[in-house]
């Protein structure tokens, strides 16, 4: 079925094949909650929205509602949540907040804000702009080409961000943390069961913080490195490929350093792992 329209209402789309095309102003946000089944959604120089959704099941309904600013996508659940996939177009500029269960989320060429969480499935968002958020239980979360503050929460999976430009906020548990290309000066990272590495610019009065209980952590700094670094460990070692002079004793494997004009701060805290600085 195809349907275009400016809505002012409600209008229900019969899975396995429906189409239906939105015209939006300026400023309008795009919500989306599905059960079951992939969401994907890409951006476009048109101000309009297009959902196109799938399904096996033949009893599989979607309702899309436009009131107060805002397009809303979700399942119509007759005879309890089916699997039903949804591809959308929407503008560039769009806010998105997307939500489901069962559900591997992909979001690419956005320049607004992006809010994506599943309970179930991976979370793939290359764009997005001033504040990010996603979050999976299990699954795991790939963010790139972000500009804007960047926030992930994680319990079992991976984390990879790559060619980020912002704050950078992190919380996991049992998975590895990859950080490459990163440029900010504001930056937290924790997991409990986790590698954590990391590749970018040491901004000057930069904060830096990465932490893991039961895991490694590797620095790249990339350019120079002007920082006081605190290093924490109770079981777990330190190396440096950097020369660096430790001042007075390691006593409890807490101590701490300066390189270069030590403005920015960058602590490093491992309850059981190998803490080690690169070239």
């Amino acid at each position: 079925m195809l349907f275009t329209a400016t809505l002012a209402a409600a209008v229900l789309l019969a899975a396995p094949n429906a189409d239906t095309t939105l015209t939006v102003a300026k400023g309008t946000r795009l919500s989306v909650n599905n059960h079951a089944g992939r969401i994907t959604v890409t951006g476009w120089n048109r101000n309009e929205v297009q959902i196109r959704s799938s399904s096996e099941d033949e009893d599989a309904e979607i309702r899309v509602e436009s009131a107060g600013g805002e397009v809303r996508v979700s399942q119509r659940m007759r005879h309890g949540p089916t699997d039903i996939d949804l591809t959308i177009n929407a503008p560039a500029w769009m806010a998105v907040n997307l939500q489901g269960v069962e559900t591997p989320i992909v979001v690419s060429g956005m320049t607004g804000p992006v809010t994506a969480s599943s309970v179930e499935g991976d979370v793939t968002v290359n764009g997005g702009a001033d504040n990010v958020s996603l979050s999976s239980v299990e699954g795991d979360v790939s963010a790139e080409g972000v500009r804007g503050n960047l926030d992930i929460q994680t319990v079992d999976g991976e984390v990879v961000v790559r060619d980020l430009v912002g704050a950078l906020n992190i919380q996991g548990v049992d998975g590895d943390l990859r950080l490459e290309g990163i440029t900010s000066s504001s930056i937290r990272v924790s997991t409990v069961d986790g590698d954590i590495s990391f590749s970018g610019a040491i901004a000057s009065n930069g904060n830096y913080g990465f932490k893991t209980h039961d895991g490694d952590i590797s620095i790249r700094p990339v350019g120079a490195l002007n920082a006081t670094v605190s290093v924490s460990t109770w079981d777990g070692e330190f190396e440096s490929a950097i020369p660096v002079t430790i001042a007075g004793s390691q006593d409890g494997k807490r101590f701490s350093f300066t390189t270069g004009t030590g403005s920015a701060r960058l602590d490093l805290e491992a309850f059981d792992g190998l803490i080690r600085l690169e070239k």
